[in-house]
């Protein structure tokens, strides 16, 4: 019962702020919520960097950027981690593609 009244009070909250005219819309609440919730929490823009970059949703740039460090310092706690970077982001069928075009350039 008392998660139940914690969860209401959050989103009668969460709309007052629109009603009130803070936010616009529940999107943009939520977007302000994270965002500053990131700025205070190192360890948790970290992990989140270190799973994009898993995903291969960012480089290793983003990541490093995302994560508030330096790229050598990323490697370093990816290293760390156990977590292996691969270079370049081609698949496989990718690398062939690109692969079969250089031959038939080197050849004319």
């Amino acid at each position: 019962m008392k998660k139940k009244l914690h969860k209401d009070l959050l989103e009668s909250e969460l709309e007052s702020l629109i009603r009130i005219g803070s936010y616009d819309s529940r999107d943009e609440v939520i977007r302000d919520a994270i965002r500053n919730l990131l700025i205070s929490r190192s360890d948790l823009r970290l992990n989140i960097a270190i799973d994009l970059f898993k995903k291969g949703e960012v480089s290793l740039g983003q990541a490093s950027e995302k994560a508030g460090v330096g790229i050598i310092e990323f490697k370093d706690i990816l290293a760390k981690k156990g977590i292996l970077r691969e270079v370049g982001s081609l698949s496989p069928e990718a690398l062939e593609k690109q692969t079969k075009k250089l031959r038939e350039l080197i050849k004319k």
